[in-house]
């Protein structure tokens, strides 16, 4: 059973660290990266349009990157504590 989980974590981690599998990976955050940047200009470029507040369009923008790094985090972390999951009543 050992060399069975063995091979199998040899073989993951071989997947792993192939370059291209590495250079995919970066490669998907960059876009992601760029398009929270895109939509945070967006949000600026439209609430100048929009107000006539100079300050609006910043706090527009912020909101767009400080909620999106909010948006991240929940979905790294989750929501539901182990203290609340022991409460929850047992499935079926």
């Amino acid at each position: 059973m050992d060399q069975v989980l063995q091979q199998i974590g040899k073989a993951f981690g071989d997947v792993i660290n192939n370059q291209y599998v590495q250079l995919a990976g970066q490669g998907i955050a960059i876009y992601f990266v760029v398009l929270w940047l895109a939509a945070a200009y967006w949000a600026f470029r439209d609430m100048q349009l929009r107000a006539e507040n100079p300050l609006v369009p910043y706090l527009a923008a912020s909101f767009v990157i400080l909620d999106w790094s909010g948006w991240i985090g929940r979905c790294a972390r989750g929501a539901e504590r182990t203290s609340s999951a022991a409460r929850l009543p047992p499935p079926g």
